[in-house]
């Protein structure tokens, strides 16, 4: 918006550990606190809790779990807000079936909260995959179901379902 001075300073204060537990459990998590003031007066502070990580549990060598975790400090256009703080997380299961079938679920859910405005923006994401390998291609097909919610304002609502098929070559 014209006549608004939209810089800021802050930091981002993170504290974690990197796993690797009788090889079945690896990865790293961290967790902190983020600030950001603006120039301009007028905006509110972004400040909220982090949380980032990548933690693969792998219970057989055919089956993986994943949790990702991802935080950040984002700035808006919006009126009102200098930024929000987005937080990311998401669940997912790979099964290896044969040599070169892996199917997989997901999850996930990702919340972006405005400061100094009572925005809400939600999305939630469900979705399947499925590739088979070869050594020359690989098949792959996705589906993905996206429910996304912002309040107090409905009118940006939407549900959204996605299909991908393909075929990639390997060299």
């Amino acid at each position: 918006m014209a006549g608004f001075r939209r810089g800021s300073s802050g930091y981002t204060a993170m504290a974690g550990v990197n796993l690797r537990l009788a090889g079945t459990l690896f990865g790293e998590i961290a967790a902190g606190w983020g600030e950001q003031q603006p120039i301009e007066d007028s905006f509110a502070m972004v400040s909220g809790p982090l949380i980032n990580g990548d933690l693969i549990w792998m219970p057989t060598i055919s089956t993986k779990f994943e949790f990702i975790a991802r935080s950040t400090i984002s700035e808006t256009t919006l009126d009102n807000s200098a930024g929000a703080i987005d937080h990311f997380f998401q669940l997912s299961l790979q099964q290896a079936f044969w040599r070169y079938l892996v199917l997989g679920v997901y999850a996930s859910y990702e919340a972006a909260d405005y400061a100094g405005n009572p925005q809400l923006d939600q999305r939630t994401k469900l979705g399947a995959t499925a590739e088979y390998y070869n050594p020359v291609l690989s098949a792959y097909a996705r589906y993905e179901h996206t429910d996304f919610t912002s309040s107090p304002d409905s009118s940006a609502d939407f549900l959204e379902d996605e299909f991908k098929i393909g075929l990639k070559l390997r060299r």
